[in-house]
């Protein structure tokens, strides 16, 4: 598991649950220590929560950068569109990464999509890859690029 934490990669399941219990909270201007080697500073969030919004008041799926309709897509099929928190995409399990500058409350849209073709990323071919993408629902910025490999 890698987690990010203002884009600092922890990737010990226990350091990440010692420091900020295994979900996604708000913590600012703590400090946290990785494998004795660095002290990192929490900034504040910056994306604040957003989900007493009314729906209407974010983008739509369509509107969010690199998304191809369904009717376009060849050789791949989205698995999902949703709209949830950012709290929820975790627990939820389509991501492992926690981002402080996001806050929990915080709505964003899950875009999930299955590759039936080789992805090839930084030069390594993957087959089949599931392919999740988080945008933030009201700026359309992405936060979150994950890929997961057929097994």
């Amino acid at each position: 598991m890698v987690c990010v934490l203002n884009y600092y990669a922890l990737t010990s399941d226990d350091l990440v649950k010692d420091i900020i219990g295994g979900k996604p909270h708000k913590q600012t201007k703590e400090e946290i220590k990785a494998d004795n080697e660095t002290t990192k500073k929490l900034d504040d969030i910056r994306l604040k929560g957003n989900k007493h919004k009314n729906v209407g008041e974010f983008k739509k799926v369509e509107e969010l950068p690199g998304f191809v309709p369904d009717k376009k897509l060849e050789n791949a099929e989205y698995k999902t569109k949703t709209l949830m928190t950012y709290e929820d995409s975790y627990n939820q399990g389509y991501t492992d990464q926690i981002i402080y500058e996001i806050d929990p409350h915080r709505m964003i849209y899950v875009i999930q999509l299955k590759s039936y073709e080789e992805l090839d990323y930084e030069g390594k071919k993957i087959k089949n890859p599931l392919i999740t993408n988080i945008y933030d629902a009201e700026t359309g910025e992405k936060n979150s690029f994950i890929w997961q490999a057929d097994k």
